[in-house]
Parts: structure tokens; sequence; C-alpha cells
């Protein structure tokens, strides 16, 4: 991610052998996510991937600045979670998994984001 200010949301998305389809993912993310006028990132968690998913993550974190990858060599869900979670910026965070890209996922997404929001500034916590 390039230098700005911090994000207020990271979206943690753990990847498992994902190279063919990641792509178009971070695509209808970063088409979500930009609708709500702040600043966010996508982390993404690779995590022991057989195919190309680090490398094309990578090359995908070149394209988008807002995309951070982290990856562990060691397979498990829940340790891609934790690590995404781990190096994840934001004041908020949530993560999902590359299953839910469908346009009704991705809306929930966004207001549920948007609800968070609101609620972080009706009582005055602290965020961007």
């Amino acid at each position: 991610m390039t230098a700005g200010p911090p994000p207020l949301i990271s979206v943690v998305l753990p990847v498992h052998n994902q190279a063919a389809h990641i792509g178009a993912i971070i695509a209808s993310y970063h088409e979500v996510l930009a609708q709500l006028g702040q600043p966010y990132e996508i982390v993404l968690s690779v995590n022991g991937s057989s195919d190309d998913s680090v490398d094309v993550c990578e090359t995908l974190a070149q394209t988008y600045p807002e995309i951070r990858v982290v990856s562990d060599a060691r397979a498990g869900w829940g340790l891609a979670v934790k690590n995404g979670l781990l190096a994840a910026r934001g004041d908020l965070l949530c993560y999902t998994n590359c299953a839910r890209t469908s346009a009704t996922d991705l809306q929930q997404l966004l207001e549920m984001v948007r609800r968070v929001i609101r609620c972080a500034r009706l009582t005055n916590r602290p965020i961007h």
C-alpha cells in the first residue's frame, strides 16, 4: 500500500489455490469498497497454496495500491485469517472468503461496513 492516510477498514481475504480466480475477485471487491469513499485495504492472506496464488497476489498488489499480501507456507484457513488480521492496519477489521463474490454478498459487505462506520461515529468511537 502506498503512503497516505491509514485505512479506515481492512478486509482480510484468505487465499488458497485461487490463482485462476483471484484477479476477478479483487476487481469485484475493489469496485464495491471504492463506493465507501473512505481509505481501505484488502489483505490477501495466502495460506499453503500449491498453485501460483502468491505470485498472482503480489502482482495484484502492484496494480492496486490498496492490496497488501501476507503468506504462510502452512495450510489452514484459520491461520490465514489470523495472519491477515495481525497484518491489518485499519480501524475496522473484517474477513470474508473467496467464495463470497456474488453481487448480493458484496452489497451485504458494503452495507455492513457502512453500518459499522455509522455506529462508530454515533458512539464517538475514534475512527478516521
